[in-house]
């Protein structure tokens, strides 16, 4: 996690989210054959509305974090934050604490986004596997990148349970 994207202000996160989705979506559009116009067209009205909605989500999931930060004055929050996804313990209690907290709001986003994931993620691979057979084989990067989010939300909580049980002091299990 930056800082500066920690800090930044919500208008910033509306533009990074928009221009991103944005230019895929051109660039996707184009590659399927669209013309220019319409592919630009509809990057920018992707971009408007989805960096508008996107852009408020992810400002305020950010803002949880940066107040968890904040609670913990004097402390480093590039050390908290690298304490809390890798590397060894910390041996100041103070970023172990402020670690863990950390560590332990990514569990609970995870918990209520779980079945929201499991649900969401197979039916976008279903889909997009259908777009690929029946209309453009480009649609397998969708697929892939749809497999690898499934993924991620499968593995991510055991990866952040044994963090925050290292950084409790608890022994390890496997």
């Amino acid at each position: 996690m930056q800082i500066w994207w920690l800090t930044a202000p919500r208008w910033a996160h509306c533009i990074a989210a928009g221009a991103l989705f944005g230019a895929i979506w051109t660039v996707l559009s184009r590659l399927q054959g669209e013309p220019w116009a319409a592919s630009l067209g509809g990057g920018v009205f992707g971009a408007v509305f989805f960096g508008l909605f996107f852009g408020w989500w992810l400002h305020r999931q950010i803002a949880r974090t940066r107040e968890l930060l904040a609670q913990t004055p004097g402390v480093d929050p590039r050390v908290v934050s690298r304490a809390a996804r890798r590397g060894s313990v910390p041996d100041d209690p103070g970023v172990r604490t402020a670690a863990l907290a950390l560590v332990e709001q990514q569990q609970a986003v995870l918990r209520r986004q779980r079945v929201l994931q499991r649900v969401m993620w197979p039916v976008m691979i279903a889909l997009g596997a259908h777009q690929a057979v029946s209309s453009s084989p480009w649609w397998w990067l969708a697929v892939a990148l749809f497999v690898f989010f499934l993924v991620l939300g499968l593995v991510e909580p055991r990866r952040l349970d044994r963090r925050a049980r290292a950084l409790r002091g608890e022994p390890h299990l496997t």
